[in-house]
C-alpha cells in the first residue's frame, strides 16, 4: 500500500478591509517607457499609416507611434514617475524635440535622473566568444525596434485592460 504523502496547502490570506487585492503592471508600463526613452527619436517604418491606405510604408519615430497610441486610447501610467517621464516625452513632441536619453540624464528631478541612469546602463555584456569560437550570433534589441515597440505596446494595453477588470470585480 502506498504511504499517504503530507501535503502543505499554502492558505491565501483574504485581503483585509480597504487593502487592495490588484496585481502590479509595473513591468508593462516600466518596458514601455524604457523603449521610448532609449529610442524615441529612432526612426521606424510602419507597413502603412493607420489613417490612410496608400499602401506605402511610412516612416515615423518611435516617440511619436506610442504617444501616439496611449492618446488615441487615453491611456496614462500608473505610475506616478513613469507618468511624470512621460509627460516630458509628449511635451518635448509638441514642440518638434525629440529627447535623447541624454538630456534626461540633466533633468532637475533625480528621480528622473536616476530612472534613465538605470534604463541606460546594460544589464549585462555578451562576450565575444560567442561569435569567435562558437559562430553563435546574437541580435540586440536595438535591430528589433520594430517589433519591440509593437510587442511593448501590445503588453502595456493588455495590462491596462487586466487592471480595469480586477478593478471591476473588486467592485462586484
Amino acid at each position: 500500500p502506498q504511504e499517504e504523502a503530507d501535503v502543505e496547502f499554502i492558505k491565501k490570506k483574504a485581503p483585509k478591509q480597504g487593502e487592495s487585492t490588484l496585481r502590479d503592471f509595473y513591468d508593462q508600463e516600466f518596458d514601455l517607457l524604457r523603449i521610448l526613452v532609449l529610442y524615441g527619436s529612432r526612426a521606424i517604418e510602419l507597413e502603412e499609416a493607420p489613417e490612410e491606405n496608400t499602401g506605402e510604408p511610412v516612416e515615423v519615430s518611435v516617440a511619436e507611434l506610442i504617444i501616439h497610441e496611449l492618446q488615441k486610447d487615453d491611456l496614462s501610467f500608473h505610475n506616478p514617475l513613469l507618468q511624470k517621464i512621460y509627460l516630458l516625452c509628449v511635451q518635448g513632441l509638441e514642440e518638434n524635440i525629440f529627447y535623447e536619453p541624454a538630456r534626461f540624464l540633466r533633468h532637475e528631478d533625480p528621480e528622473i535622473v536616476s530612472f534613465v541612469t538605470d534604463i541606460m546602463s546594460p544589464r549585462y555584456e555578451l562576450s565575444r566568444k560567442w561569435l569567435s569560437d562558437f559562430k553563435i550570433e546574437t541580435t540586440e534589441e536595438i535591430h528589433k525596434i520594430p517589433q519591440a515597440v509593437k510587442e511593448s505596446l501590445y503588453a502595456f494595453k493588455n495590462s491596462v485592460i487586466m487592471r480595469r477588470i480586477e478593478e471591476i470585480q473588486e467592485e462586484l
